[in-house]
């Protein structure tokens, strides 16, 4: 996706938030985009998984996990990014581990 879409489709989210005065409507548009290039991540690491730095992703996905515990009340809007993020840096881990594993197996074979 194209830096211009990206800005574009991340203003609309704003004037979203500014005609309805509801920022979950931004929220939303926020997580899509970043959503799509987090599955491009999670592919890649997968894919090519010494491409990654495994321990970076493991701080943020602790890191993550702590936002999602500091949120001070059950909100699903305050928790949405935050679990989110935790949901997509646990796929990125996932995906790194797998990733080795495949290429370990096809090592041996």
């Amino acid at each position: 996706m194209k830096n211009q879409t990206i800005l574009l489709v991340a203003a609309l989210g704003i004037l979203a938030w500014y005609f309805t005065e509801n920022a979950a409507y931004a929220l939303a548009i926020t997580i899509s985009v970043s959503l799509l290039g987090g599955m491009v991540t999670v592919q890649k690491a997968f894919l090519n998984p010494e491409s990654e730095t495994l321990s970076t992703w493991l701080v943020s996905l602790v890191a993550s996990a702590c936002a999602v515990i500091s949120v001070g009340k059950y909100d699903w809007t305050l928790l949405a990014y935050p679990l989110y993020l935790l949901t997509l840096y646990t796929a990125i881990v996932t995906a790194m581990m797998f990733g080795r594993m495949r290429k370990l197996a096809l090592a041996k074979a």
